[in-house]
Parts: structure tokens; sequence; C-alpha cells
């Protein structure tokens, strides 16, 4: 009788943790910025004014993006934001990213976007960053975060494509900026493990806590409110409205459109008198 009671108490707290597991969800608020120093003709304009027209730059690029999560799985959109511009204060919209699902026990991610008036769904694998987890510690949003690094070596085609594009620039001997040399890639995240999710921003993840803030390169990515278990909770689930392709392929297709636009020295020409 002991046994039978037993396992029937395990069962039950089995349920009730795998039911707790699937009902819990969290959000967290994103707030994205690429921090671009554009070098202007300083005989044209002074430091402070190039320095102000930096700081517009930057702004027009900053980005609010919304994660939605349960243990498993992540749903990462932008939120529509108009941008004012324009001395008569007329308003517009960027066009917004697409919807990125990631599932952290499948290990794939499906990405929705939109390409040549087409619907794709982009699938992978999700990357492994190959974290070095640190103890160093600080404070985000009243969650104390643990400092972690992953370095992406550059790769041999990335090297290939520089000297290609310093070669065509060096036949033309006009370019309106100057091609830096590709170079390992350090990604610095900072991750909250009292929220025990294997999810962050964008592309990131895999670490035993929510990643909170991102460094990589001029790309900052930082959290600015977190909420668990919120009341309206949204359904998430993997995008489905579109052809499935592979990320390599969308890539190529991508490339293939982006070249149809150059000429043979590699410049691209843009009618403004087209509508």
């Amino acid at each position: 009788m002991k046994t039978i009671f037993k396992k029937s108490l395990f069962l039950l707290l089995l349920f009730i943790n795998v039911s707790q597991a699937q009902e819990f969800q969290g959000r967290a608020i994103y707030i994205s910025k690429s921090l671009n120093n554009v070098v202007f003709d300083t005989k044209a304009m002074s430091d402070e004014k190039a320095k102000e027209l930096n700081e517009k730059i930057n702004k027009m690029f900053e980005k609010i993006f919304v994660l939605n999560f349960n243990k498993a799985e992540s749903i990462y959109q932008q939120e529509q934001k108009l941008k004012e511009t324009g001395s008569r204060g007329s308003t517009f919209a960027f066009e917004l990213e697409g919807e990125l699902y990631k599932n952290s026990q499948t290990k794939k991610y499906l990405k929705a976007e939109e390409f040549a008036n087409k619907n794709y769904i982009i699938t992978d694998v999700l990357k492994n960053y190959n974290w070095d987890i640190t103890q160093e510690s600080k404070k985000i949003g009243g969650y104390t975060c643990y400092k972690a690094i992953s370095i992406t070596k550059v790769t041999k085609k990335e090297l290939q494509e520089y000297e290609v594009e310093k070669a065509k620039q060096s036949k033309n001997k006009t370019s309106f900026f100057n091609l830096e040399k590709p170079k390992d890639k350090k990604i610095t995240v900072w991750y909250n493990p009292e929220i025990p999710v294997s999810h962050g921003p964008n592309q990131y993840w895999g670490l035993p806590g929510l990643i909170m803030e991102v460094n990589e390169n001029n790309l900052i990515i930082l959290c600015s409110k977190v909420i668990l278990n919120p009341k309206d909770k949204k359904s998430i689930k993997a995008p489905k409205n579109g052809k499935v392709i592979s990320q390599n392929a969308y890539d190529l297709m991508e490339e293939k459109q982006y070249n149809k636009l150059k000429d043979e020295n590699g410049v691209i020409h843009i009618d403004a008198n087209s509508n």
C-alpha cells in the first residue's frame, strides 16, 4: 500500500512540475543600440556639430525588442516605433526585423523574413558560442548578473572577400570609406541565473540564465525590464507563413540580388528618379 502511495505521490509531483514548466512564461524588454562614429570633414563642420550629428544618427538606429519566453522556447520581435523627421514634424517607421523563434531543447531557430515581396521562414541550428563563464558580476535591474565571453574566429571566406574588395578599391582608386580588415569578434554578455532559462536577445543563448546585456563590436543590447508570468501571456509558437529555407540558402539569395546592383567595379548605382 505504501509503495502504491509513494508512486502515486511521485507521479502527482511530476505532473505538477511539468505543468508548471509548461505554464511558466516571462517577458523581457531590450533596447538595441549601434554605437557608430562617423568621421565628418572637420573643415566643413565643428567637432561639436559632428558629435551632435553622430548622436542623432545613433538615436535613429536605436530599437526596442520584446522577448517572450517559457522554459524551452522564445519569440524575439521588434516593437514598431515611429520616428520624427523633417522640419514639418512628419513621421515614418523603419522596416521591422523579422520575428525570431528559438528552441533551446531542439537547438534550432526559425526566423520570418520578407524578401523581394515574398515571405520566407529561415531555419537552422542555433550557434554554439562556447561561452567562457567568469565570476565577475554586476547588478542589472536589481538582478545579480555574471559575465560570459565568446570569441568568434575570423573565417577564410571573410578574409578572401576582404582581399577581393580591397583589390577593387585599389583598381578604382576612389572610395567613400576605408575597408577594415576582418578580425576575431569578441562577444561579452551578462546573464541572470535567478531566471534559469537558456534564452537571450536576438541569436544569443546557451547560458544557465537569461542574458540581460550583450556587447559585440559597436552593438549594445540592454534589458530594461523583466516581467515573470505576465497576465497577458503570449502564445510562443514557431512562425509558419512563408517558404522554408536554410540560412545559407537565404544568404546566397540576398548576396545574388545585392550583386545585381553593382557594376563591373563593384559600385552600386541608385536611380534617384525611379519610383
